[in-house]
């Protein structure tokens, strides 16, 4: 008996894995890799890294792809594990989304760690963004019938780039070693970063009140980073290879080609800026 398949699971095309640069303090090892942009310098203590998209929408827009929105554009909802999922109302009417709508029984988790894109994104320019919050339709319109704008706020991927990508400019062939790149899959169970920077950890006090003067105490040794905002996407540690199987696996063209998988790196200013 054949097992049901999901068209989120299973769906063939250029494979294609967002993350998305991030903040973290020092006492984090990890930084940016080569492959990914450089980017201005951070505040004292603090520098960037990679880490698995957050809770928001990730919004495709294909160059050439047809006059209408719905034809040119592709969304998905990213749920607070970072796992993506297609939105077949795209570009209008997306939601946000809690937990999967996958009932086959041979769902892979791996399989919603990245997205396969139109055959026509092996032809022509395709631009992704990210955003916390949906697209408005003019917001929609906007960044269609304007370049100039999509330059400033998406970012691209060439069609070249399918088949080979120089490092320095944020995409990445989608390799174990590029992916271990990401804090969420270089961690193993026994490194410290999660520990080091648990998510949305109890704020303790800093300070306390006097009955002389000056009034007040600070505690100066709890004045350090606690915690991220974000959660871990903590079934990716250790399992990039499990990943870029499942990238080679659905990677394909068309005509069942094979397609090198990619990573890009997106921008999330206003993450950065929370964080």
């Amino acid at each position: 008996m054949n097992e049901s398949l999901c068209w989120t699971c299973e769906s063939i095309g250029p494979a294609l894995l967002p993350v998305r640069y991030t903040v973290v303090p020092d006492n984090v090892s990890e930084t940016l890799p080569t492959w990914a942009e450089t980017l201005e310098s951070a505040a004292p203590g603090y520098h960037y890294a990679l880490r698995a998209l957050r809770q928001g929408f990730l919004y495709v827009y294909y160059t050439n792809a047809g006059l209408d929105e719905p034809e040119s554009w592709d969304a998905w909802s990213v749920s607070e594990d970072g796992a993506l999922w297609q939105q077949f109302s795209a570009p209008f009417g997306v939601s946000p989304q809690k937990t999967s709508d996958c009932r086959a029984p041979n769902h892979l988790n791996a399989n919603m760690e990245f997205i396969a894109l139109r055959d026509i994104a092996l032809r022509q320019e395709t631009w992704l963004a990210f955003t916390p919050s949906a697209w408005s339709w003019e917001t929609i319109e906007y960044y269609h019938n304007n370049r100039a704008a999509r330059e400033k706020r998406m970012q691209c991927v060439k069609p070249w780039q399918w088949r080979g990508v120089p490092e320095g400019v944020g995409i990445a062939q989608a390799t174990v070693e590029n992916l271990n790149t990401v804090i969420d899959y270089g961690l193993g169970d026994n490194d410290s970063g999660k520990y080091v920077l648990p998510c949305n950890r109890k704020v303790s006090r800093i300070s306390r009140t006097l009955e002389e003067a000056p009034y007040y105490e600070v505690y100066h040794g709890a004045l350090r980073p606690k915690s991220t905002l974000y959660p871990w996407s903590s079934k990716r540690a250790g399992c990039a290879d499990i990943t870029v199987r499942a990238m080679q696996k659905r990677g394909l063209a068309k005509d069942g080609t094979p397609v090198s998988p990619v990573l890009i790196a997106l921008h999330d200013p206003i993450g950065i800026a929370h964080e």
